[in-house]
């Protein structure tokens, strides 16, 4: 299949949670996404691309190229992509049930790259940001780990306007 073309659909992600704990959901709407060089054959050189942009939450545009082959036995892929013009509470939804964690702030712009394999994966982020902020909650959702929010704030480098 030489392309596959997406417009204006949406994706939503949720997690299974224990302890009867209503799953947050993660969303993508007005999802405009070209697929390239799908193949069942084995012989294929080109790898398969996809170029996804999207809301993400309904609000911050999200944008992500990604690319593996199929075939490759160590299952190589190559992802990157952004999102700019994101108010980070927006994300509260999935992260307060799902990482039992929450944000504040405004992602100005953020980008990614990502590349690994069936075994391992790196990559790096940058993000210029306003009044980004985190806090890790206990185990009931209902409190804040002070220390550990503490903590994982100095690792935030000040990219504050």
């Amino acid at each position: 299949i030489d392309s596959v073309f997406i417009e204006k659909g949406a994706i939503v992600y949720e997690e299974n949670i224990p302890n009867n704990v209503k799953a947050g959901a993660l969303s993508f709407e007005n999802l405009d996404a070209e697929i390239t060089n799908l193949s069942n054959k084995t012989n294929v050189e080109e790898p398969v691309q996809i170029q996804l942009n999207a809301d993400l939450m309904g609000t911050g545009k999200f944008h992500l190229n990604w690319q593996f082959d199929v075939y490759d036995p160590r299952g190589t892929f190559l992802i990157s992509g952004g999102l700019s013009n994101f108010n980070t509470s927006g994300l509260n939804d999935f992260l307060v049930p799902n990482l039992r964690t929450q944000t504040t702030g405004t992602i100005d712009q953020l980008y990614f790259t990502i590349s690994g394999d069936e075994y391992v994966a790196t990559g790096d982020i940058k993000m210029r940001y306003e009044d980004f902020k985190f806090q890790v909650l206990n185990k009931e959702r209902n409190g804040v780990k002070k220390v550990l929010s503490f903590i994982g704030n100095l690792f935030i480098n000040d990219g504050s306007k």
